[in-house]
């Protein structure tokens, strides 16, 4: 037993080491990741032509596109808003439709997200969460990532969520209009408890 568990904390150390030496390139790390991400129009394009999407729409004529999520992997979820739920349909080989959500009550509304105001990549999105992360919190090494593109106040965001190592998340927003930063901030894991 106790050779098992000193393998397997060696097996741990030595991917922690790969992670660090990767880590070490990480833009060269972050634009491998980057490229694989399906842009968001021809993930809309794949999802909205689907039998799936269009027997769904039949029933729902008012809903309209609210959310876009990739995670790591590159795989979109695509969120449709209509009456007080909202459905997501992910980018699969085929593309999977999930039971509606009810919308937590929590006085805001939820808004259309319009393509025609976004002027930003997801991938140029990574980018500017990584500078954010390299400038000021350059001691945490990420180990996943995904993004959330929203519309706020009438405009897009993109809310990046970075994890890292030291079991914190790395929050930044950016206008997808114009690339600013809106706001970052580092959470310890356990705080959202």
């Amino acid at each position: 037993m106790l050779i098992w568990r000193l393998l397997r904390y060696e097996s741990v150390v030595s991917s922690l080491n790969l992670i660090d030496r990767l880590l070490d390139h990480q833009n060269c790390f972050i634009l491998l990741i980057s490229s694989s991400i399906m842009e968001l129009k021809d993930a809309l394009k794949k999802v909205e032509s689907s039998e799936t999407f269009l027997d769904w729409k039949k029933d729902h004529h008012d809903s309209f596109l609210a959310h876009a999520l990739v995670m790591f992997d590159g795989k979109w979820h695509l969120g449709y808003f209509d009456q007080n739920k909202i459905t997501s349909f992910l980018m699969n080989d085929e593309v999977v439709i999930s039971d509606g959500q009810d919308v937590l009550s929590s006085g805001e509304t939820i808004e259309p997200l319009d393509l025609s105001m976004i002027s930003i990549s997801p991938s140029e999105a990574f980018e500017i969460a990584e500078s954010v992360r390299k400038n000021n919190y350059s001691s945490e090494l990420i180990t996943n990532k995904f993004f959330i593109l929203q519309s706020f106040g009438k405009k897009p965001i993109y809310n990046a969520t970075l994890l890292t190592r030291s079991f914190k998340t790395l929050n930044v927003k950016i206008d997808a209009s114009t690339k600013e930063v809106i706001s970052h901030s580092l959470a310890v894991l356990a705080d959202f408890g």
